[in-house]
């Protein structure tokens, strides 16, 4: 950019004006202050203002001159705004494009019924946590045993990993302070369903290996949740497998505890549980999850990554329903924003949610304070007619912001809420769009209710292992609701559900073990023939006949020999007379 000086501002003026033509954009004029001196100048005796015919010092001009060259940056992209700036009327909504809602979501629960009924705890809780996912456990865990440990002996059979996930389904109702005491002895202590079904030193070994994803691919992925993932991905799939069967939905956070060191860890002040691994989550007003996502922090895929995190995480989990118009879905403040709602409305989604005071896009709506000092109950509406989204101010205990793009505030219901002046609860008039929030919002507040009652009590050390037991426990809580969605007859409850899921898989560990075990090759005479102590027990399979004249498989053995031996073989073999 070129510059030239000037003893006066005349000067300046002249070149500007002579050529004006060879200048392209901006003109600065600039005043040089006058050099510093220690000398005096002027005449002391002179008072009061001193006229000024020019600036002091030098004057400088910056000026640019046309290039040949187009040397223009390209202008900044700009955030996408909003749909259009928005018009609040004081008025009715009106609303245009909606259609009668579909019944979806009762078909799917007849397909449910029609496919689960008579299904026991366990094949329905297979549906859930698939022969897939075992297998995948089965797989990442030894392949971690002898790639990474070098335990190249170790062995997981399919009976062994469903007893071990019987012993995490067992700790979950019956827990104790450590899970070394599962294998005591003691009388106190003893849990011989558990000790039976496996050692003590198995199972740290499984758990110790346990893992669900190769170390190997880490590098081809920048994904923070990358231990978890396949696991995540495929209990996702199994959730939505018989669709979307309840009709009003709620999309919130659930908040995992865990106090160790690890880079997702959240912190988040004045909740029940305030540090832990955060995960979004869509459910049903029954409590069943459709999907679930680990939140990981910045959005890495390009669709999405212009987004609010509100929008994000609203449109992803949304992305399980195939039938938008035979839902509503309900978000709190942490999602709600008029264009968020403009968006669910384009793509056919009926959703209102609270919405935060810096998110009105500038509502003229009664002040809060002022509408505080209002009479409890009352509540005033705006309709935007750009995006026909209807926001309402509601004086509860405090004043209440919420946004829809289907519902209606009129005509009000009523509610109660205590009086301290009367000293007993009086009712009040809510918006009818308060009412319809409150029954479907409290869905995934729900699951996480029925997760916390007999959640895995084994703690482990690494940082994904409370993720893995998180999954399996929403595994067996959805289990049990799409078993009362099937049930005709009696139900069971949630923790009946849970025990016979696990006395199962226990109890078939106990039953492969006993089958596995070598029998005595050579039993000596005097403990054989010594007629004290020998009496016979069930065995939990079938084994052979050890008389060496008998070929049937006996259910009994002999306590003392140690031996499966027939009820009609028994005297025999023990030199006794038949």
């Amino acid at each position: 950019m070129p510059r030239q000086r000037y003893l006066t501002l005349q000067e300046a003026v002249d070149m500007v004006m002579n050529d004006l033509d060879s200048v392209d954009g901006d003109i600065d004029v600039v005043s040089i202050p006058p050099d510093d001196s220690d000398e005096d100048e002027g005449n002391d005796e002179c008072t009061g203002v001193a006229e000024v015919a020019d600036v002091p010092g030098e004057v400088e001009v910056h000026f640019q001159t046309p290039s040949t060259e187009d040397n223009t940056p390209p202008p900044k992209k700009k955030r996408r705004t909003d749909q259009g700036a928005p018009t609040w009327r004081k008025q009715q909504p009106e609303y245009t494009g909606w259609q009668a809602p579909s019944n979806g979501p009762e078909e799917a629960r007849e397909k449910i019924a029609s496919e689960l009924s008579g299904s026991t705890a366990v094949e329905i809780f297979e549906k859930i946590f698939t022969p897939e996912v075992f297998h995948l456990i089965q797989l990442e865990t030894l392949r971690y045993a002898r790639d990474v440990k070098n335990d190249q002996l170790f062995s997981l059979s399919d009976h062994e990993l469903k007893a071990f996930i019987g012993i995490l389904l067992y700790s979950g109702y019956n827990p104790l302070p450590s899970e070394r005491m599962y294998w005591s002895k003691d009388d106190d202590l003893a849990r011989p369903i558990v000790r039976q079904a496996m050692t003590r030193s198995d199972y740290l070994k499984i758990k110790s290996y346990f893992h669900v994803q190769d170390n190997n691919k880490q590098q081809e992925t920048k994904d923070r949740g990358f231990k978890v993932r396949p696991l995540l991905d495929m209990i996702n799939k199994s959730f939505q497998q018989f669709g979307v069967f309840q009709s009003k939905l709620a999309v919130d956070e659930m908040i995992v505890r865990y106090y160790g060191h690890n880079s997702l860890k959240q912190f988040i002040r004045g909740t029940p549980i305030r540090f832990g691994y955060k995960l979004w989550a869509v459910c049903g007003s029954d409590g069943y999850c459709y999907k679930f996502d680990l939140y990981c922090g910045k959005e890495e895929r390009p669709e999405l990554r212009d987004q609010p995190l509100g929008t994000r995480v609203v449109m992803d989990m949304l992305s399980v329903v195939s039938d938008p118009g035979g839902h509503e879905v309900f978000f709190d403040n942490l999602f709600t924003s008029r264009s968020l709602l403009a968006q669910l409305k384009d793509r056919g989604v009926r959703a209102t949610g609270t919405v935060r005071k810096n998110r009105l896009d500038k509502c003229p709506v009664t002040e809060r304070k002022k509408m505080a000092k209002s009479r409890r109950g009352s509540y005033e509406q705006r309709f935007d007619r750009t995006s026909e989204v209807l926001l309402v101010r509601w004086h509860d205990n405090k004043v209440v912001n919420v946004m829809t793009n289907y519902d209606a505030a009129d005509p009000p219901t009523s509610t109660t809420r205590y009086d301290r002046t009367a000293k007993k609860r009086l009712p009040i008039p809510q918006p009818k769009v308060l009412k319809t929030y409150n029954t479907g919002m409290g869905g995934v507040d729900l699951h996480d209710q029925l997760l916390g009652a007999y959640e895995v009590a084994i703690r482990g050390k690494k940082w994904y292992w409370c993720l893995i037991t998180r999954m399996l426990d929403m595994a067996v809580v959805n289990s049990h609701i799409l078993h009362k969605t099937a049930a005709t007859g009696d139900q069971l409850s949630l923790i009946n559900f849970r025990r016979e899921i696990a006395t199962t898989y226990l109890k078939a560990a106990a039953c492969e073990r006993d089958a596995a075990r070598p029998l005595p090759s050579h039993i000596p005479a005097s403990l054989r023939y010594d007629g004290v102590g020998h009496m016979l027990a069930p065995l939990n399979a079938r084994r052979r006949c050890q008389l060496e004249s008998c070929k049937l498989r006996s259910t009994k053995r002999c306590i003392k020999c140690d031996v499966a031996i027939c009820f009609k073989c028994f005297a025999v073999y023990h030199g006794l007379s038949p």
